[in-house]
């Protein structure tokens, strides 16, 4: 375009921004990700000292959990 020619950095009118999409909403989620609430975090460090098992597995083993 030729107006990104000129400055990289401004829009072209051409291109209309897409408003819906966000740069933290990942494809098929209406709300952007939030960080783990103490709770969370407290409920996946039982599951791992439960299980002896490191604290990645454990959130692989919840997310596994959640999707189901």
């Amino acid at each position: 375009m030729l107006c990104e020619a000129r400055n990289p950095f401004r829009r072209c009118p051409a291109r209309p921004r897409n408003r819906r999409t966000a740069v933290n909403v990942p494809p098929g989620r209406s709300r952007p990700l939030l960080p783990p609430t103490f709770e969370e975090l407290a409920a996946v460090d039982a599951l791992a000292e439960r299980e002896n098992i490191s604290r990645s597995e454990a959130i692989r083993r919840a997310l596994a959990g959640l999707a189901a």
